[in-house]
């Protein structure tokens, strides 16, 4: 054991197994050696390691990440974590000089910055997946910007709306995802070694060289704070848990949208799955599972928080559950952007069925208020009168367009022959000029402005 000229027992086998984080850490032997190569010529450069030390030193971890790199390394019982197994290895293979390799730092400080070299990388690699999600759901826009369907609120026909102004609204929701993720990164992005176990080291090593080496932008300017840090992590896991709030919400209404109640949406028979016994059913399994495996990851960000909430300072081994969190995280992340962008690609949108969809409700209720309103009528009047025309061709089993002129006149005498002209879900949708709206140039601005942004 690292600190056995402490203890007079040998620790018990239980606690061995208790304590072990091998199986988990073991995916930072990349950073860790990286780390270690930095590392090791900063103490050169002050003269606690000689140049023939450094030379030894730099071609056994190189030889020992080649062993990671063709699963040729073995791991032995007594390897605690990822540091002292990639120590041990070095030890064996040059001897009494590889046990200077852990002068200057702690595990703390090491572990510290392996994973946030680790949590950078997986960012990188997150929001270029992104941008392919985001870049589907605008080529799927751009193709199919015509066409007109109801939008809904509390699941209630509202309004039409364009459905390329919807599925860019989850574009929209993605890039804002990114740029929680990009957040995240600057959170992780500060050097940490040199703080030791938590007060610091008294070789004067030069962090912010060290730094550069190794990608970072920044060196932490309170030894306590870095080392008991483990924000970055939780806004790796914010970011990821918004990014599956709203893949689950996508996911929701392909899974609504694609039955036979809706009918909008058929999701392409390699993305769906049939039944043992019901030899009709195709079922959106995939949108499904997005959705429940979404909790997974809201889960991981509020255990964690709460992992962390109650801890003192400085460093304590509840830490060593954030590689728990972020490999169970990082998977499911993976699995979503992976299958997602060709899943929606694939999908068909219905224009017929989501047109005919718009005469069921009452979608132009709206319409007819910005007509009164026109006309001089105080809007909360406008509101009454038109609830009360709806009431009507309710109560009547009746539309809009099968009321007559005279029908609507007794609502109010201010209708002239001009309401029918309304009735026109595109003309409604076009009329929405604001900027964001649905209508049909803003959707094109929102599909130029996203291309720029993706590209």
């Amino acid at each position: 054991m690292l600190w056995d000229g402490r203890f007079s027992k040998d620790l018990n086998k239980k606690v061995v197994d208790f304590t072990n984080s091998i199986e988990i850490d073991k995916i930072l032997y990349k950073y860790d050696i990286q780390g270690s190569l930095v590392h090791v010529k900063s103490m050169n450069k002050i003269g606690v390691i000689n140049d023939e030390e450094l030379k030894k030193i730099n071609d056994a971890l190189i030889k020992v990440l080649e062993e990671f790199e063709k699963n040729k390394f073995k791991f032995l019982e007594d390897d605690e974590d990822i540091h002292m197994a990639i120590e041990r290895r070095l030890t064996e293979l040059i001897g009494e000089v590889g046990k200077k390799l852990h002068t200057g730092r702690s595990r703390n400080d090491q572990v510290n910055l392996d994973v946030r070299m680790f949590v950078k990388d997986i960012i990188k690699h997150v929001e270029k997946k992104l941008d392919i999600l985001i870049e589907s759901l605008v080529n799927i826009a751009e193709k199919n910007k015509n066409i007109v369907m109801p939008g809904y609120t509390h699941l209630q026909q509202a309004q039409p709306v364009l459905f390329s102004h919807y599925i860019l609204a989850y574009a929209n929701k993605f890039l804002r995802n990114k740029k929680n993720f990009e957040n995240a990164c600057i959170s992780a992005d500060i050097y940490p070694l040199g703080a030791g176990a938590l007060a610091g080291t008294p070789y004067n090593i030069d962090r912010l060289e060290a730094a550069n080496f190794l990608g970072f932008s920044k060196i932490s300017e309170n030894s306590m704070d870095v080392i008991s840090d483990r924000d970055f992590i939780l806004d790796f896991l914010y970011a990821s848990t918004s990014f599956a709030i709203n893949c689950s919400r996508l996911a929701e209404d392909f899974i609504i949208y694609s039955s036979q109640e809706f009918g909008f949406f058929e999701m392409d028979d390699a993305y769906t799955t049939g039944s043992s016994i019901m030899p009709q059913k195709k079922n959106p399994d995939i949108m499904e599972l997005i959705r429940g495996k979404s909790q997974r990851i809201i889960g991981s960000f509020n255990a964690f928080a709460n992992l962390m909430k109650g801890l003192p300072m400085t460093y304590n081994r509840d830490m060593q559950d954030d590689k728990f969190y972020l490999l169970q995280v990082t998977k499911i992340l993976e699995e979503f952007l992976e299958i997602l962008p060709d899943a929606l690609a694939s999908t068909k949108f219905k224009a017929d069925v989501m047109k005919n969809a718009l005469d069921k409700g009452f979608l132009y209720a709206t319409a007819i208020v910005d007509y009164l309103v026109k006309q001089n009528i105080p809007f909360r009047e406008a509101h009454k009168i038109t609830g009360n025309v709806v009431r009507f061709c309710i109560e009547n089993k009746k539309t809009f367009t099968d009321l007559t002129l005279e029908a609507y006149k007794k609502f109010s005498p201010v209708f002239e022959d001009d309401i029918f002209s309304i009735f026109d879900a595109n003309k409604i949708i076009n009329e929405q000029l604001i900027h964001g709206s649905t209508s049909l140039k803003s959707i094109e601005k929102q599909i130029l402005n996203l291309r720029k942004i993706v590209r």
